[in-house]
């Protein structure tokens, strides 16, 4: 009786081992994601020819949890037609893009955005359930899982005249996102998203601005304490798409403060986006990459977030 139940515990000590070198297994692997960025302190392109291209735009973008595998919604994809793309870090850099593989060839897809842990990305698509038939008038949300190899879409929203867009998800379940109606403009929504559907829809264009509308392409940082977003023309040194910054206290939000330069520019800056460990932000621009650049082009940049103030 007493060797058996040694054994028992120790199997039960050896589950418990398991399960801990698993969880401390996914930590080192989420605080060694994004190794790849360049340590300069300095603001710089990312995937240069490859992600950041000079025949493509990127609208925006998301990244696994390891940062090893982005998605973004981009004018080619890699077979010429606008959508979803996915690239992969391999030994000698980006892959090339090449369509998700969720993409239809007769639906229009885009605006991606992850879930905290990494493994559920959210898109917007005027794709009908059966993939039939003519598209939708409105965009809806979507979720596929990384566990289905990111194939299995599931509808997370329905919609008639108000197409829904890029939105961002707090780990709380708290959802924030920009929508747009022909003939009555941009709106911005909170929600929640509990059992891949959204729920408790509400109006949130006073939230941040009450003298102002506009707000887009939201990041809400997983523990709900701040949320970077872009707003168009609303700062006259910029005059052009630029992000800022809201913290969030008491269930209430900050006056919204604009980022400085490198960030905001005399070009379009949007679809912020900051790594899980808090050391980098992304964004898009379509500031010239050089002197010789005569093309305003919406690529992919990364810059330390301890260069930030705003941040910090």
């Amino acid at each position: 009786m007493m060797m058996n139940f040694n054994n028992k515990l120790n199997i039960g000590f050896l589950g418990l081992m398991l399960i801990l070198f698993s969880c401390m297994s996914d930590e080192k692997r989420k605080s060694e994601g994004f190794s790849w960025i360049s340590e300069t302190d300095t603001l710089h392109l990312v995937g240069k020819d490859v992600l950041s291209r000079p025949t493509a735009e990127i609208y925006n973008f998301a990244f696994t949890s390891e940062g090893d595998t982005i998605f973004f919604h981009t004018t080619d994809k890699g077979d010429g037609e606008s959508g979803i793309a996915i690239s992969s870090l391999t030994s000698s850099g980006w892959s090339k893009p090449r369509p998700a593989p969720f993409e239809t060839d007769d639906f229009e897809e885009g605006h991606v955005s992850m879930s905290p842990d990494g493994k559920r990305l959210i898109f917007s698509s005027d794709r009908t359930d059966n993939l039939k038939g003519e598209p939708k008038s409105a965009d809806d949300f979507f979720v596929v899982s990384q566990s289905s190899n990111w194939i299995d879409v599931k509808r997370i929203s329905s919609t008639v005249k108000m197409s829904e867009k890029r939105g961002s998800l707090a780990k709380d379940g708290s959802f924030y996102y920009w929508a747009y109606q022909r003939g009555s403009g941009m709106y911005f929504f909170k929600a929640k998203i509990s059992d891949d559907k959204i729920k408790d829809k509400q109006d949130a264009r006073k939230m941040l601005f009450p003298d102002y509308s506009g707000e887009n392409n939201p990041f809400v940082d997983p523990q709900h304490e701040y949320m970077l977003f872009a707003v168009y023309g609303r700062d006259e040194r910029y005059d052009k798409e630029d992000i800022y910054i809201s913290h969030r206290k008491n269930n209430s939000w900050s006056t919204p403060k604009i980022l400085d330069e490198p960030i905001n520019t005399k070009y379009n800056d949007t679809s912020p986006f900051v790594t899980p460990d808090g050391k980098y932000l992304f964004f898009v621009s379509d500031r010239l990459t050089s002197e010789t650049d005569t093309i305003a082009n919406r690529n992919l940049y990364v810059i330390k977030t301890d260069q930030l103030k705003a941040l910090n």
